[in-house]
């Protein structure tokens, strides 16, 4: 078992409990490490903190580790409700909010083990509603077609479960300004949280895949919109 956190204390505190368990388990930071540490040829479960730099590729890559593929994600919160979609979305095996115990966590992790996957009901009615709003008649084109173009750059790396602070530092510009331009794409789309925004951008994308389809060979690549 691998813990990928880029808090040492916390890293280093999570294996000695896995450990001390009976459950081997070593500890890594990004994605290097994580490489570093992994041997494709055994059962490895990966143990993902959310909000890591590099989250979704860490998981991308975890799920492709030795035979099992299974991750675990936690120290979650029902606030974040687009990492938590962005996970799901992403095939992990358990999903741990920060709230519960480290006897949940085992039982996650033994669930991972054995290919199933587990979280919690809090978790389940969430996601449950995610799907009921997705399947809804939604009109994804009418608040993001008044986006900017730098609002509708912070509105991907907000689907992609970026936060706020990590979404300053990737464009380079100051938290305040962030806040700012993401307080203008919730009110412009007219939703009252991250969550419903992330939904509404992932219908439309899902909406423009199955008007457009695949580009044909016969058209230049440069022509298409």
């Amino acid at each position: 078992m691998i813990v990928v956190d880029d808090g040492r204390p916390q890293r280093e505190c999570l294996v000695a409990q896995l450990s001390a368990h009976g459950i081997a388990a070593d500890g890594a930071w990004d994605l290097p490490s994580l490489l570093a540490v992994a041997d494709s040829d055994q059962a490895t479960i990966v143990v993902v903190k959310t909000g890591l730099p590099d989250a979704s590729m860490v998981i991308k890559v975890g799920r492709r580790l030795g035979s099992s593929g299974a991750v675990v994600v936690f120290d979650l919160s029902l606030e974040r409700e687009a990492e938590i979609i962005s996970a799901a979305e992403a095939g992990v095996s358990g999903l741990l909010l920060r709230t519960e115990s480290f006897d949940r966590m085992l039982e996650t992790l033994r669930a991972a083990a054995s290919g199933h996957a587990l979280c919690s009901t809090e978790v389940s009615a969430m996601l449950l509603r995610r799907v009921y709003s997705f399947s809804q008649d939604i009109n994804p084109d009418a608040g993001i077609e008044r986006l900017t173009e730098r609002e509708l750059q912070i509105l991907g790396l907000i689907a992609e479960g970026l936060t706020n602070q990590q979404i300053a530092s990737r464009l380079m510009l100051t938290l305040p300004t962030i806040k700012n331009h993401v307080h203008r794409v919730l009110s412009k789309m007219e939703v009252a949280s991250r969550a419903e925004a992330v939904t509404v951008y992932r219908a439309k994308q899902h909406g423009k895949l199955l008007r457009t389809g695949p580009p044909t060979p016969a058209e230049p690549v440069s022509r298409l919109g």
